[in-house]
């Protein structure tokens, strides 16, 4: 039930072509099968013959599913082993001039007869239930694009960043039990959609090095397509890749991180570009990779220095860091100077609440106005762009960096004060500012927090209308200003959307961005805010802002009114200063969230 078909003239296969398809020992053509399976191999005959043995072990009946495998011009012993292989299933082989891995897939998808393509690749070892999970993961969801799960097995005598490999494939395999799948966790070796869904959107693309899996993964998100995680559809893939070829391996990875920036911007905030890695980062571990960036040192060095770590537990911690060394060279190398600029940037959003008259002792929530104008000062002298938080929001939804050292400028509350104290000397800056106002607020609110507040009266609409212009934009701060985690449901939506109603009714302006009180927040909170129709919140996380932070969890810098001029300078370079020290501690324990690392380890090479 083997069918050898030739698209060159190679070792006599030219007379076999003609057979055009495998044929049952009748004679007649057998039944169309219900899946492709589709390999593409080049001088790897031991693995691919025992790819092609776990496949003939599979649960599912083998009228159900055929394999076809693309020979890229092997010049081993590749075609030998494969014709002499007599496996239950029907078998096409095909063999072209070496093309590479995503010019074979879509050779062999185009020999498919399938409805279904599953793409395998040739070192990896299948589950029994491998077909059988993704047919029935399949069943009615015809838009659907089928993600399965990938092990990794490594040589006896593999080193520690390749066994690190190990650990991070489980881990991922453990989110994606968690958390939706995406088009970035569309990984070549283990991954199926219809026949009539690959050819729609063109199949791989072949001007890639690499990444030509995610970047096809996008396109069928692009298309319309969901992605579904099937725990039970596992292959083992084999790994012999060691560490320096990991970490050069990384590096490249960045620069084709560029490449598919300038392709598809949309992808943006997936990307370890757009700053997915450092969302789940300490701050120590960002300043020690800053500095590494900064003194431009070879991440094959660093990668050197591991082997002199005294202690295990420091192996993840540190690989981590140099895979992500290796990944931002390698976007040096291919980014315009410009791009490199806005990418190392991050967007800060400073928090105030409260101004204080001439003589007002300085608290928390109240910035005296002259130490107010003496920052505004500060970051008119250091060349800060100071720019709206609309603003910001356009480079967000147009998936642009913003230039660098890039401030937003925001007030919380809405107290009169903004308008006599903060607004003249904002005008004078240049600067604009977001005021996120409370629309119904309590005359006998309680200011616990502060109690200086109280001191300070709300502004009235006729107050609030006046702030409105070219400079200054007003946001929603709820209607009464309640912990929203703390109340039900139906009285959060009531808080949430009924601001942005009653604001934009008494000012006649849209009401886009929201900030959440005592920036209290849950997955159910921030639901609410974006069916209301807010296209942005802040919260009250400490930090700095990339393309992939969250758009209802935009993170700040709270700017207290006891800081002085050299603490509000080291805030804008350092962070949040408080609680943890200045850097925090370097924490050693194995990474989570998206990175950089489980990216490049978790890899199949596409």
């Amino acid at each position: 039930m083997t069918c050898v078909d030739g698209l060159d003239d190679v070792d006599g296969l030219a007379e076999l072509s003609a057979r055009g398809r495998a044929v049952n020992q009748e004679g007649t053509t057998p039944a169309t099968p219900d899946i492709s399976l589709v390999i593409t191999t080049y001088n790897r005959s031991h693995l691919v013959q025992l790819c092609l043995e776990s496949l003939d072990r599979q649960t599912a009946s083998p009228e159900r599913y055929e394999v076809v495998v693309v020979d890229d011009g092997s010049t081993d012993d590749t075609l030998d082993v494969l014709g002499r292989l007599t496996p239950r299933h029907p078998l096409t082989i095909v063999s072209q001039q070496q093309s590479g891995a995503s010019a074979g897939r879509n050779t062999g998808a185009a020999r498919a007869r399938g409805r279904l393509l599953l793409f395998v690749d040739d070192d990896e070892l299948a589950d029994p239930r491998l077909v059988a999970a993704h047919l029935a993961a399949h069943d009615d969801r015809t838009e659907t694009v089928v993600l399965g799960a990938i092990e990794r097995r490594v040589p006896d005598n593999a080193d520690r960043l390749a066994r690190l490999g190990c650990e991070d494939a489980d881990w991922q395999n453990e989110q994606l039990t968690l958390r939706p799948a995406t088009f970035w966790d569309c990984y070549g070796g283990n991954f199926s959609c219809t026949r009539e869904v690959f050819q729609a959107v063109g199949g791989y693309a072949l001007d890639l090095r690499r990444e030509s899996d995610t970047e096809l993964g996008y396109r069928l998100h692009a298309a319309g397509h969901s992605f579904v995680f099937a725990r039970d559809a596992v292959v083992s893939e084999y790994r012999t890749r060691r560490w320096r070829g990991i970490i050069v391996d990384a590096r490249t990875r960045g620069e084709i991180g560029v490449e598919l920036y300038r392709r598809h911007p949309e992808m943006l905030p997936q990307m370890p570009l757009g700053g997915s890695a450092e969302l789940s980062t300490a701050r120590a571990r960002q300043a020690v990779a800053s500095v590494l960036r900064a003194l431009r040192v070879s991440p094959v060095l660093l990668g050197a220095i591991a082997f002199l770590l005294p202690a295990r537990r420091l192996y993840g911690p540190w690989y981590a860091l140099v895979i992500r060394h290796a990944y931002w060279s390698g976007v040096r190398a291919a980014a315009s100077p410009q791009l490199w600029r806005q990418a190392r940037s991050a967007t800060l959003i400073l928090g105030y609440h409260a101004f204080g008259a001439p003589g007002e002792k300085p608290s928390r929530y109240v910035v005296p106005g002259r130490r107010f104008e003496r920052q505004l000062a500060w970051l008119k002298r250091r060349g800060y762009n100071v720019i709206s938080l609309g603003e910001y929001l356009g480079y967000r939804a147009s998936y642009r960096f913003p230039p660098p050292r890039t401030v937003v400028l925001t007030i919380d509350d809405g107290f009169l004060d903004n308008a006599t104290i903060a607004r003249p000397l904002l005008e004078r800056f240049g600067f604009p500012a977001t005021v996120f106002l409370v629309s119904s607020p309590s005359a006998d609110h309680d200011w616990r927090a502060d109690p200086a507040l109280a001191e300070h009266p709300i502004m009235d609409r006729t107050k609030a209308r006046e702030l409105l212009g070219e400079r200054f934009e007003i946001g929603s701060h709820t209607r009464t200003h309640p912990d929203l985690t703390a109340i039900t449901a139906d009285e959060a939506r009531d808080e949430i959307a009924g601001s942005r109603q009653e604001l934009e009714r008494d000012l006649g302006a849209p009401v886009t961005a929201f900030a959440y009180p005592y920036g209290a927040a849950s997955p159910e909170v921030r639901r609410l805010v974006e069916e209301a129709g807010y296209l942005a919140a802040r919260g009250i996380q400490p930090g700095r802002n990339h393309p992939a932070t969250p758009a209802f969890d935009l993170r700040w810098l709270e700017i207290c009114g006891t800081y002085s001029l050299p603490r509000f300078a080291a805030t804008l370079v350092m962070g949040e200063l408080r609680g943890s020290g200045a850097l925090g501690r370097l924490r050693t324990g194995p990474t989570r969230g998206p990175s950089v690392a489980g990216r490049d380890l978790r890899g199949t090479g596409s």
